[in-house]
């Protein structure tokens, strides 16, 4: 079942990257597929130097399309980064998505 789990992790650029790579390695062994969203196309990149590729951005990504959101944010993250990342997640939870 986690093979068809799709997780939306929201990534600004400056965010504590150690904890976030250990998660999406997990998740990803498991089998899931979490996808990084964040304001720009592109990478995003950690204080530490992990570099993520960023999958969608808010205004193409779809809170409906994901089981779960996990918000990391970053040292680098604008109001743009956190309004988008509060209608994303509002939605998600009208539909009783897990948030963490």
């Amino acid at each position: 079942m986690a093979d068809t789990l799709k997780v939306t992790v929201f990534l600004a650029e400056g965010f504590l990257g150690s904890d976030v790579d250990s998660l999406i390695k997990q998740w990803t062994e498991a089998g899931m597929h979490p996808v990084i969203v964040s304001d720009n196309f592109g990478e995003v990149s950690s204080s530490e130097g992990y570099t993520y590729k960023v999958d969608q951005s808010f205004l193409t990504g779809s809170p409906l399309s994901y089981e779960g959101v996990y918000l990391v944010g970053g040292s680098e993250a604008n109001d743009y980064f956190y309004h988008q990342a509060r209608k994303f997640i509002r939605e998600m939870y009208k539909h009783f998505k897990p948030i963490s």
